[in-house]
């Protein structure tokens, strides 16, 4: 995945656009925020870059707020997904790690926090499909 850049992913018709910005301006990428919109803390993806990826049998994440991990299939249940929908689930990873289910969760070890110093936008476009929320 292109940091900074846009990163197309051509058998599933995405895009992904992955900005970086000073952690200032948080208050203004706050209301753009959704499923196919994340903020990550830049420093915390380090100098191995990120991948994009669908989902494994096993992975795991430790979604944000919580101390332990969660499975992606369960994470997937509990957020009431149509089981059609669930192989399209867009992991952006760092080595192992998932640091964003596009619209689930980013993960703790990659949250925006106050010692944070530079954000990572990342912005996914395309035939991205994800459960209405209404």
């Amino acid at each position: 995945m292109q940091l900074p850049g846009i990163t197309r992913v051509a058998e599933r018709d995405l895009t992904v656009e992955a900005r970086f910005l000073p952690a200032s301006s948080m208050d203004d990428v706050r209301p753009l925020l959704g499923p196919g919109r994340a903020v990550l803390d830049a420093d915390e993806i380090g100098h191995c870059g990120l991948s994009l990826r669908s989902p494994r049998e096993g992975d795991r994440m430790q979604p944000l707020g919580m101390t332990g991990s969660k499975k992606i299939s369960d994470l997937l249940v509990d957020e009431k997904w149509p089981r059609l929908l669930r192989d399209e689930v867009v992991l952006v990873t760092r080595g192992e790690q998932i640091a964003w289910a596009a619209g689930l969760r980013i993960g703790q070890p990659f949250r925006v926090t106050p010692t944070t110093k530079q954000l990572l936008f990342l912005e996914i476009s395309g035939v991205f499909r994800y459960p209405n929320r209404e």
